[in-house]
């Protein structure tokens, strides 16, 4: 491939790549403009002997510049801007996706941090300068993530701050549990903007009253200033609105909202258990755990019935979760009815090894 630069004659020589130019390609013509220029001020600095022809010395290193890039120093100097072609060294895709994909897999990477844009500038600096090593794990968990997270921070804050001149924010919490078992609770700060981590509190060894909560959002509304603070709004456990309850006394022009996604799903709670819909849910939940939980089956329906498209079995914290469970069995009921009225449902059922309560 022949990507075009131009180059500028006469005392501040140097080249320049063109806008077709590519990073990688920009980046080395700026390599050794910086080395060019390194060597003409050492040159000025010394007894400025000129060479036999009369022009500048010229070192091996110019001519290293001079064979990647002809014309750039040993030509001449008629014309300001005059056009070069620098021959790259190009790779096929069908080259260079075994190699990115083995380094993928063989170092554990996730996809989606593979195509994060922050990947790859970091392998386009590794790759313009091959020297540079690599900071070692002691490093990267320790002083440049937490300088990462203050700037990431600092970032967060400033935006945030800028768009309380325009609006009031919601501050919120949610409980959860780490995967360490251990209570956790986020405290978030919430506009028409968009929402950010306020800050983050452990709940071990702590009793999480109403009292406690309070005492956190309290300090939340005061970091942020009162005057900045609509409300506060959490799921409805009585412990929250206690919560709200005292925050409101403190600060009364502050209000307490329950979650409406909550709302909606104790409202879905209690229409499952109305008789005639905690029926269908109980049957369509048995069969669909029956398919999914024996390999057989549910090989028989990816296969040969369903293209693929696979059951969805109940998950206590996906929101509306009998919901999406029904709705992609009504999807799949063509599928799940072919596959029960065939001779391949029918000879796996009459196999004598089976259990009896898997024939029934």
């Amino acid at each position: 491939m022949e990507v075009a630069a131009y180059k500028k004659d006469g005392s501040n020589r140097h080249i320049k790549g063109c806008e077709r130019a590519t990073e990688s390609l920009k980046f080395e013509i700026h390599g050794l403009n910086t080395r060019h220029r390194g060597r003409m001020a050492e040159q000025n600095n010394s007894a400025n002997e000129p060479s036999s022809s009369g022009n500048v010395r010229i070192t091996e290193e110019d001519r290293e510049i001079e064979q990647a890039f002809p014309g750039s120093i040993l030509g001449d100097s008629a014309g300001t801007h005059q056009h070069v072609f620098i021959t790259v060294r190009t790779i096929s895709k069908r080259e260079g996706r075994p190699v990115m994909g083995h380094g993928t897999t063989g170092s554990g990477l996730t996809i989606s941090s593979v195509l994060s844009s922050n990947v790859s500038r970091s392998l386009l600096f590794s790759s313009q300068f091959p020297g540079y090593k690599f900071p070692r794990e002691k490093k990267l968990r320790g002083p440049l993530l937490d300088a990462n997270y203050q700037a990431v921070k600092e970032e967060t804050e400033k935006k945030m701050f800028q768009k309380l001149i325009w609006d009031k924010i919601t501050i919120s919490c949610d409980g959860w549990t780490n995967v360490s078992g251990r209570p956790q609770m986020n405290i978030l700060d919430v506009n028409r903007f968009g929402e950010a981590i306020h800050c983050h509190v452990d709940g071990s060894n702590e009793v999480k009253s109403g009292v406690w909560i309070a005492g956190h959002i309290k300090k939340a509304i005061e970091e942020r200033g009162p005057e900045n603070v609509l409300q506060f709004v959490a799921d409805n456990a009585s412990a929250n609105t206690l919560a709200g309850k005292l925050v409101r006394d403190t600060y009364p022009h502050v209000i307490f909202g329950g979650c409406v996604a909550h709302d909606l799903d104790l409202l879905m709670e209690d229409i499952g258990k109305l008789d005639w819909v905690k029926s269908v849910v109980t049957e369509r939940k048995t069969f669909i755990q029956f398919v999914k939980n024996h390999h057989m089956p549910h090989a028989m329906f990816l296969d040969h019935f369903s293209n693929g498209a696979s059951l969805l079995k109940p998950a206590a914290i996906r929101f509306a979760t009998n919901c999406i469970m029904l709705d992609r069995a009504y999807t799949l009921k063509g599928p799940l009815s072919r596959m029960v009225i065939s001779d391949r449902w029918r000879n796996w059922l009459s196999d004598p090894s089976r259990p009896a309560n898997v024939r029934e």
